[in-house]
């Protein structure tokens, strides 16, 4: 299978910028597919030579696309016609909002416009019906992200047996009416640490979700059919409109736990006083360093 990019404007539209068939497609190749630029942090001293590394800190990704933005082929859009498809193209990119490059349909950047390196226009590109840009992006964030992997775990009124949660990949895990501290699995198969999104939904007199010891434990009781939201990567605990939580949680200590990479990582779950409607979905987005 050929390789396949995609860009996701922010206006809504889809760009196919590996199809020469296509009004808008890149010319040169794409930067920014492979490893993101990291800079190594490091500690000296008078007393010992040399250095000791301390960690690795990855910059935002910067990176360029070579654009055409005409017809390929006859009939050759011009004047007017030229100018309005050339427009079309430019409203997909933003210095405000984020576009999307998708890589094989699997792998996503979210990016933003950063320039277009100074562009001249030599002749009249609405005469010539084409213009080529060197349009300079830049992503918050490097890491290129897979589509989401969600894991469910449903209550038994009866002591459960361990399975490997999700979709396809075994038998439900289920959590017992009273082990709080069970041990259940579910698969992050990016490259690093995921941070999950974990969704508590009761009757419950109380819960805990995390990461071996790292755990954020609900020390309050949870109604039938209430729902609590705990979004690691933000840091936050609300309820099913987004109103906030920590109120609730008085001095009760709190980690907010990523999930490392692999296929078969055990996680923390489990609650008090369930019911029929009780459940535990934990959902995270895998986090890749290269586009495949």
């Amino acid at each position: 299978m050929t390789t396949t990019v995609t860009l996701n404007g922010v206006d809504g539209s889809v760009w196919n910028l590996l199809d020469l068939s296509s009004p808008a497609h890149l010319l040169n190749g794409l930067s920014g597919l492979h490893l993101a630029a990291v800079s190594h942090r490091w500690t000296q001293t008078a007393r010992r030579s040399g250095r000791r590394w301390k960690d690795a800190v990855t910059d935002a990704r910067s990176f360029h696309m070579t654009v055409r933005v005409g017809d390929p082929e006859p009939p050759f859009r011009t004047g007017d016609d030229w100018r309005a498809l050339d427009s079309q193209f430019w409203r997909a990119l933003d210095f405000d909002r984020t576009a999307t490059l998708v890589v094989n349909g699997k792998r996503s950047l979210p990016f933003r416009l950063d320039g277009d390196n100074d562009h001249e226009y030599p002749k009249d590109p609405a005469l010539l019906g084409k213009a080529v840009y060197s349009i300079a992006c830049i992503a918050d964030s490097p890491e290129w992200l897979g589509s989401p992997v969600e894991a469910t775990y449903s209550f038994a009124p009866t002591t459960p047996t361990d399975y490997y949660g999700g979709p396809s990949q075994g038998p439900p895990f289920v959590i017992s009416a009273s082990d709080i501290g069970r041990t259940a699995r579910i698969s992050n198969p990016g490259d690093l640490p995921a941070y999950p999104v974990w969704r508590i939904t009761g009757p419950a007199t109380s819960a805990v979700v995390g990461v071996g010891t790292r755990v954020v434990p609900i020390p309050f009781s949870i109604q039938a059919g209430q729902q609590i939201f705990i979004d690691t990567q933000a840091q936050t605990i609300t309820d099913g409109s987004g109103v906030s939580l920590w109120p609730s949680m008085g001095s009760t200590p709190v980690d907010f736990a990523p999930i490392p990479p692999g296929g078969e990582v055990p996680i923390a779950v489990g609650l008090e006083d369930g019911g029929p409607t009780s459940e535990i979905r934990a959902t995270l987005v895998p986090r890749y360093r290269r586009a495949w």
